[in-house]
């Protein structure tokens, strides 16, 4: 049996994929910037440029496994620490 996505169902999965990488990497920022580790120390970590360290870290192109796997060692965190939602600022009880 052939099942098609609608194009309504097509846009709601790419805003969903849209708002993971984005979460993903908010949460990557968010642990760079705790520990004060500089894009340049990341860039050279993952092998790549400013440009490509700056386009994930916006959000613009996902990090691979293997840079994930990557920062979560050096950041000492573990992996599932990028994908969690983030606390609210303010008023998140973590029971």
């Amino acid at each position: 049996m052939h099942h098609s996505h609608s194009l309504r169902s097509m846009i709601l999965d790419s805003d969903a994929y849209l708002a993971e990488r984005r979460r993903i990497a908010a949460n990557v920022r968010a642990e760079v910037a705790r520990r004060g580790v500089s894009q340049s120390a990341l860039a050279e970590l993952l092998g790549m440029n400013q440009a490509g360290i700056s386009r994930r870290l916006s959000g613009r192109i996902d990090f691979s496994a293997s840079e994930i796997a990557a920062l979560a060692e050096y950041l000492s965190v573990p992996v599932n620490a990028f994908f969690n939602t983030p606390a609210l600022a303010e008023g998140g009880d973590a029971a």
